[in-house]
C-alpha cells in the first residue's frame, strides 16, 4: 500500500473520471519484444535512457508461466493474469536514469510515480523526480523517494510510489527515473489533478492520504471553492454514481462568497484501502437553488503518520528557523525510525525519533538552515518499520521574515 500525504493541497484532481497519463509508453508495452525473459538494450521510446546504462524489457506471461530467475517477478504490476504477455523494466547489470518529457495543458497539480519491484531478494532504492526542461539536470520541482527492502518477489509483488507537484501549463517537464540496478519499474505515470474548465463554478480538491479507522471508516479531508460568481450557503456532499460506499454529513453549512475556499471533513463508510472512490460536490445557495456540481475521485490511502499544531519562527541556535509540530504513530506496529529530509537547505537532526509505539504522539523540533525567507519549503518524513515499509508524509511550510534577533 503506498502511503505519502501532503499538507500542502494547491490544486484540483481530475472531473468525473481518471485523469488520462501524459507520458506514453508508461508500462513498456508499446513495440514489445517477442522473446521472454531479457531484452537488453531494447528501445524505451518515447523514454530516454541516459550515460552508460542500457535498458533491458522484460517479458514475462504472468503465474505459473515463465519462470525468470530467482527472485524476479513472473508478473508486471498491471498483472493482467497467467499466460498474458506483460513488460516492465530492468536496467541491465548497472544502476540507471531515465527520462521522459511531459507538457501539461493546464496549471495546477500533476501526480506522478510508478511501480518497483525488487530483483534476485535483494533490497534497493530509487528517486522519482520532475524537472523542467528536457533532460535531468533542469531546475528540480519535486522529488519522490523509493526504498524496498529485501525479501522475495517472484510473483506479483509490486510497490506503487507517487507524489505530487504544481506545474503551469504549456511548460515543458522531464519525469526522471534513478534506481539501482536490484529494482524494476513498470506503469510510470503523469496525470493531471486540476480541472481545466475555467467556467466551473465550484473547485474541490482532496487530501493526497485519507485517515482510516479500524473500524473501516475512512476520514477525507476536502478544500472547496465558490468558483460561481454569486455567494453560496451549502455544500453538499453524496457518493458516485453506482457507489457501495456511504458519506456522512451530506450537507455542510458554509457560507461562502464568490472565490472563497473552505475546508471540510467527511467520513466515507464500506471502502477499502487503495479502493477508487468518487464524491461528487455540490453548491447550494441560501434560496436552495443548486448552482452546479463538480465529482472527484481519487484511491483511499490510509495515512501512517498524523501531523499536527505545525510552528514556524526563528531560531535562538545556529540555524535560520525552528519548526515544531506533532506527529502520531496511525499504524499497529512500531515506527523503529523516523528520519526529516528537507526540499532546500539542511536539517537538524536527520533522525527525529526512534521506537515511536502504535497510537503515540511526539513532540518534533526541527532547526533548518541555508533558506531564506519566502522559500515554500517541504521536509519529507520518512518512517521505517514492520509496519511502514513505504511510509513517507510532508510537511511543507512557507518560511516568513525574521525581523527581531531571536534570544
Amino acid at each position: 500500500m503506498l502511503k505519502s500525504t501532503s499538507l500542502l493541497v494547491i490544486a484540483l484532481i481530475c472531473v468525473n473520471a481518471r485523469a488520462q497519463n501524459m507520458l506514453v509508453n508508461g508500462g513498456f508495452e508499446s513495440n514489445p519484444p517477442s522473446s521472454l525473459g531479457n531484452n537488453p538494450g531494447w528501445s524505451i521510446a518515447p523514454w530516454v535512457m541516459t550515460g552508460t546504462a542500457q535498458s533491458n524489457v522484460i517479458k514475462v506471461d504472468g503465474p505459473g508461466g515463465f519462470s525468470y530467475g530467482p527472485g524476479a517477478p513472473e508478473s508486471d504490476a498491471s498483472a493482467p493474469g497467467a499466460g498474458i504477455p506483460q513488460h516492465y523494466l530492468d536496467i541491465d547489470q548497472s544502476d540507471g536514469v531515465f527520462y521522459q518529457t511531459f507538457t501539461p495543458e493546464c496549471s495546477g497539480t500533476v501526480e506522478f510515480g510508478g511501480s518497483f519491484s525488487t530483483r534476485a531478494n535483494q533490497g534497493g532504492n530509487a528517486r522519482v523526480t520532475l524537472r523542467q526542461g528536457t533532460g535531468t539536470s533542469g531546475p528540480l520541482v519535486a522529488t519522490r523517494v523509493v526504498a524496498l527492502a529485501a525479501g522475495t518477489f517472484n510473483t506479483t509483488h509490486w510497490t506503487p510510489f507517487s507524489s505530487t507537484a504544481a506545474v503551469t501549463a504549456s511548460i515543458t517537464y522531464s519525469i526522471v527515473v534513478a534506481m539501482d540496478n536490484q529494482l524494476n519499474f513498470d506503469n510510470g505515470f503523469v496525470t493531471t489533478r486540476s480541472d481545466c474548465d475555467a467556467h466551473a463554478c465550484i473547485q474541490a480538491a482532496v487530501d493526497d492520504e485519507a485517515i482510516c479507522d479500524k473500524g473501516g471508516a475512512v476520514i477525507v479531508t476536502a478544500h472547496v471553492t465558490n468558483t460561481s460568481g454569486h455567494p453560496i450557503q451549502y455544500i453538499l456532499i453524496g457518493a458516485g454514481p453506482g457507489a457501495t460506499y456511504t458519506v456522512s454529513p451530506n450537507i455542510v453549512n458554509a457560507p461562502l462568497n464568490n472565490n472563497q475556499s473552505t475546508t471540510i471533513t467527511v467520513t466515507v463508510s464500506g471502502a477499502n484501502s487503495m479502493q477508487p472512490i468518487c464524491l461528487t460536490f455540490l453548491l447550494q445557495d441560501a434560496d436552495g437553488q443548486t448552482c452546479c456540481s463538480i465529482t472527484r475521485c481519487f484511491d483511499v490511502r490510509c495515512a501512517c503518520l498524523k501531523v499536527t499544531d505545525i510552528n514556524v519562527g526563528c531560531d535562538p541556535g545556529p540555524a535560520a528557523y525552528a519548526i515544531s509540530f506533532s506527529v502520531q504513530n496511525l499504524t499497529n506496529g512500531t515506527i523503529q525510525q523516523l528520519f526529516a529530509i528537507p526540499s532546500s537547505g539542511s536539517v537538524s537532526p536527520q533522525l527525529i525519533a526512534t521506537n515511536i509505539g502504535a497510537g503515540a504522539i511526539i513532540s518534533v523540533t526541527l532547526h533548518l538552515s541555508n533558506v531564506s525567507a519566502g522559500q515554500t519549503v517541504c521536509i519529507i518524513l520518512q518512517a521505517t518499520g514492520p509496519e511502514t515499509a513505504c511510509c513517507t508524509t510532508r510537511v511543507c511550510v512557507t518560511l516568513p521574515p525574521i525581523l527581531v534577533n531571536c534570544d
